[in-house]
């Protein structure tokens, strides 16, 4: 708006490709003087009134004869300030763009501008000029050969509309300012009370934001959380203290805490010395206190209880903090058993390296008693079964040397159903007198490639299992057998090897 002339604007572009066109317009549109038959007659059939002569009205008028040409004119002229109010534009100009193309590329540049599309014939039916422009209020179609009068008539109207419109903006411009003007005051008044809104509206947002930081912190919380007033009354209780204390969840939503008290001192194992210390610590403020406590379903909790005080000291209440710590204690009872396993392996390593060198001296005599002189034949046996003794408690010495790992593996070839028998003495009396043990072989020997002593284990290993799962005594059947395993076992478990 800045750029628009002060007064009327009467500057007209007309874009056509034959200069006869042109001097047409100049001699309607720029006389001496002009007699506007047309708007008397309007007049006198309107008011009653007689024609009388239209004062002089000269129009600016500037020619172009290519659409291109009178683009770039629309653009010079809003550039230097003085844009156009309208334009005749030819619908047909060959070879450049056709009117409806040009009067498009002006609107970009300049959408107030008045166009008036001059065509006898067209390329293009009125739906697809329309499709094209869009239906737009300062769009107007003129039949060649046009009346003088009526190309006067659409200049001086469409001028006037372009400067009615120009002078509608610049009211409303000069209205905007005097209510932007009447309103600072106002908004100056308002600064104030919007800075106090908006100091109040950050202090709620923060007193919320650490609301909903404590609510999460508390149900994402591992511990059960309790929290009671000063007068020991449920405050807060997040979902983990009502899921370890298995409380029905009709209980957990009363806001009289007196039946959850109640029901969480029936589940202590210890409920008299439970209700003791709640009551104790209500009653002492400024204790701190922590314990380990045990549920009558065997369940450990670490126990918490801690005053709740402002900067200044002042009691709020207490928070309680309960944490499950049954699987602690189960891993500490595993590790001290691991320990005692562990010792256990290492007094057998000692004893195995001991009765090792007495069993070498054992072997070494006996060896030296078959080879001596005039021996009887009874006694020859005798030396053989010493040696024979001596072997199987070196085989017991190798197997606890594993179980304490202090021995590497020696993988050989074995017979399993020779392994399995050699270990039969062992198993029963491992086993004792309630547990029957029945061994079955195959027939054909059963070759495997492994450690005798580890494979002596695995036997112990499953037999004491066995034992373990017959409690009142049975009957336990170890048997051999060559199985063959194929691609349709394989798929049952993919650990089998065909």
């Amino acid at each position: 708006m800045r750029n628009m002339p002060a007064d009327k604007n009467r500057r007209v572009l007309v874009i056509d490709d034959n200069r006869e066109i042109h001097d047409d317009f100049r001699r309607i549109l720029s006389p001496a003087t002009v007699r506007a038959a047309a708007l008397d007659a309007v007049e006198t059939a309107v008011l009653g009134t007689p024609a009388e002569t239209v004062p002089e009205t000269r129009f600016e008028v500037d020619p172009a004869y290519q659409g291109q040409e009178g683009v770039l004119l629309v653009k010079k002229a809003l550039e230097a300030g003085r844009p156009y109010a309208m334009a005749f534009v030819d619908v047909r100009m060959p070879p450049g763009m056709d009117g409806v193309e040009t009067a498009r590329m002006i609107w970009e540049l300049d959408p107030n501008l008045q166009i008036v599309l001059c065509t006898a014939y067209s390329d293009h039916s009125w739906d697809e000029t329309f499709e094209k422009l869009g239906h737009r209020d300062g769009l107007l179609i003129l039949k060649k050969p046009f009346d003088t009068v009526e190309a006067f008539q659409l200049a001086h109207a469409l001028t006037e509309k372009w400067w009615l419109h120009q002078q509608s903006r610049r009211k409303m411009e000069e209205l905007e300012s005097r209510v932007a003007a009447r309103t600072s005051d106002l908004q100056q008044i308002n600064y104030a009370l919007q800075a106090e809104v908006i100091a109040h509206t950050r202090a709620e947002e923060e007193l919320r934001w650490k609301t909903a930081f404590l609510e999460a912190q508390v149900n994402s919380s591992i511990d059960g959380i309790f929290v009671v007033d000063e007068q020991g009354k449920k405050l807060l209780q997040n979902q983990r203290m009502t899921d370890l204390w298995k409380i029905p969840q009709p209980i957990a939503d009363e806001k009289d805490d007196a039946v959850q008290i109640q029901y969480i001192t029936s589940r202590a194992k210890t409920p008299n010395e439970f209700a003791g210390k709640i009551a104790y610590l209500n009653s002492h403020p400024d204790e701190v206190s922590r314990d380990e406590i045990e549920l009558i379903d065997g369940t450990a909790l670490d126990r918490y209880s801690s005053p709740v005080r402002d900067k200044d000291g002042k009691y709020y209440g207490r928070i309680w903090a309960f944490r499950d710590i049954t699987q602690r204690r189960t891993l500490e009872a595993q590790f001290r058993q691991a320990q005692k396993m562990e010792g256990i392996g290492q007094l057998a390593a000692g004893v195995a390296h001991d009765f090792n060198n007495i069993l070498a001296v054992i072997q070494m005599q006996a060896g030296l008693l078959k080879t001596g002189p005039a021996l009887s034949p009874q006694q020859l046996e005798s030396a053989g079964e010493i040696e024979k003794a001596a072997g199987r408690a070196e085989s017991l010495t190798r197997q606890l040397l594993l179980f304490s790992r202090k021995q590497t593996m020696q993988p050989r070839d074995l017979d399993l159903n020779q392994s399995i028998n050699d270990m039969t003495k062992m198993l029963r009396r491992t086993l004792g007198d309630a547990i029957q043990v029945q061994f079955k072989f195959s027939m054909e020997p059963l070759l495997v490639h492994a450690d005798a002593g580890m494979l002596d284990q695995v036997l112990m290993n499953l037999a004491v299992n066995a034992h373990d799962a017959m409690r009142r005594g049975g009957q336990l059947v170890i048997e051999t057998s060559a199985v063959e395993f194929d691609e349709s076992v394989r798929a049952q478990s993919p650990l089998v090897r065909p």
